[in-house]
């Protein structure tokens, strides 16, 4: 197990909001014991007292691994989390409160992708224009406070895309990529809807082949009509 994976193990943790409530209850006051008389349970988490927006993670650890500890700690909706594997006896909790603090202060968030932002238009077969792409959701990524967060963009799509679209509808997908590392991938979905040509749609040949039979059935029944009565007057002439 590395750092990294104890990392991801708490990313998807703290995306729990019961599990959060848990991990950040400093005491429970009446934790009930086997000999049936409750007793005050206090969370081993010391940061929950000493550290501003500390949320708590895991404290526990074997003597074979060294004292470890997974620390999260959330500021302004700005949420980290610190992994310490084999620290110096008594300095887990300060390695963690130093990393945390060294996140908060020298990296900043910043919104890469808006989602009103048009990142490509497509030509849409059959429809009666093409579409606009715009994220699904918006992107941010914590970038160093003293970098330029030239960030490169590749969008992916469908080679056709065929009407009708619907608003919505997930039609690429937008990579980003930041000094040669990919740092996320957001869907691309239609920006509105686009309806199909009428000429297009099956219904709309039958409907045409519906017309002309129609046509040419009320002409033959003119003609009929008018051949009857041409014969008609002729008749009554050869009568005369």
């Amino acid at each position: 197990t590395t750092a990294l994976d104890l990392a991801r193990i708490a990313a998807a943790a703290v995306r729990q909001p019961e599990l959060v409530r848990i991990l950040g209850t400093q005491v429970l006051p009446d934790y009930p014991m086997p000999s049936g008389k409750p007793v005050p349970m206090v969370n081993q988490d010391r940061l929950l007292w000493t550290y501003p927006g500390a949320v708590g993670v895991k404290t526990g650890y074997i003597v074979a691994s060294g004292e470890t500890l997974v620390a999260a700690a959330d500021r302004d909706g700005r949420e980290l989390i610190a992994v310490v594997l084999d620290s110096v006896p008594g300095q887990t909790f300060s390695d963690a409160a130093g990393l945390l603090d060294y996140g908060f202060d020298r990296f900043a968030r910043r919104e890469i992708v808006g989602t009103n932002q048009v990142v490509v238009r497509l030509p849409v077969r059959f429809g009666v224009s093409g579409v606009d792409l715009v994220p699904r959701a918006s992107f941010s990524y914590d970038f160093p406070v003293s970098a330029s967060p030239d960030v490169e963009r590749r969008v992916v799509t469908d080679q056709t895309v065929t009407a009708p679209v619907r608003q919505g509808q997930i039609l690429g997908e937008l990579v980003l990529d930041w000094q040669g590392t990919e740092i996320g991938r957001v869907p691309l979905v239609a920006a509105r809807t686009v309806p199909r040509q009428l000429y297009t749609d099956w219904f709309f040949w039958v409907i045409v082949a519906l017309v002309a039979a129609s046509a040419v059935w009320l002409s033959t029944l003119a003609y009929v009509s008018r051949r009857r009565r041409i014969f008609g007057v002729r008749y009554r002439l050869r009568r005369r």
